[in-house]
């Protein structure tokens, strides 16, 4: 009988581009992520797209032929004018000759609702350069309840996890961005591995704190302290060998 294999997750506290800029080309597993929002980034309008386009490049730089690529995104109205996200990153995939499998909507409030800085609906793109779309799944999701404003919708999370589980060839995902951890939370629920990347370290604690792991310093930190102890009670027992 064969061993359950355990999940293991990391949690990187680095700057998402530097970090994917270091990885090799056509190297890292499923990737399922949400670029950050405007407001999120604090740049003006040309700086954020020129960073989305950055990012939206390394990630399917780095990612391998037969992973997914998974985004969900929220357009942006900006000063009269459309962020069109969904537009962006299929630039960028027909410029590297990356296939969309399918495009599915998340509507993020209820049909009839309106917003000032954003639509009620968000894309969710899977790509992949060798890998096919799997079986049909409702075009239309329900977000789900959010644990916190900026997080990832739970429910498609979910749904993306389902479909990974069924197609793809590794066990492993990694969110660049990974915020609080809403999509490695439901990868964990699955059984895989997966790598979070956050520039804010309050972000990457929560994270940890949700996964129910430890960052290496503390893992480090514990080990000292043990090792200090251990070194402790044998000097205490050598004194009292001495003594009788």
């Amino acid at each position: 009988m064969c061993a359950k294999k355990t999940s293991q997750f990391e949690i990187i506290c680095a700057d998402a581009l530097k970090w994917l800029a270091k990885q090799k080309d056509h190297s890292l597993d499923n990737i399922v992520t949400g670029i950050p929002d405007l407001d999120e980034v604090n740049k003006p309008h040309q700086a954020y797209l020129n960073f989305f386009e950055k990012a939206t490049k390394l990630i399917f730089q780095k990612a391998k032929p037969t992973s997914y690529v998974i985004f969900m995104v929220t357009d942006r109205k900006y000063q009269k004018t459309w962020i069109d996200k969904s537009f962006l990153i299929q630039t960028v995939a027909n410029q590297q000759e990356i296939p969309l499998r399918w495009h599915k909507i998340i509507l993020l409030r209820p049909v009839g609702s309106t917003h000032i800085q954003r639509p009620t609906y968000q894309h969710y793109l899977c790509f992949s350069k060798n890998s096919g779309p799997g079986e049909a799944t409702p075009d239309l999701l329900l977000c789900g309840k959010k644990s916190y404003p900026n997080a990832s919708c739970p429910g498609p999370t979910a749904h993306a996890m389902s479909f990974l589980k069924l197609y793809s060839k590794t066990d492993v995902v990694i969110d660049p961005f990974v915020g609080r951890g809403t999509v490695l939370i439901e990868a964990q629920k699955k059984g895989f591995s997966g790598i979070g990347v956050d520039l804010s370290s309050s972000q990457c604690k929560i994270t940890r704190q949700e996964l129910n792991i430890t960052s290496k310093s503390k893992k480090r930190s514990a080990s000292k302290t043990k090792s200090r102890k251990t070194k402790s009670r044998k000097s205490r027992k050598r004194k009292s060998r001495k003594r009788k």
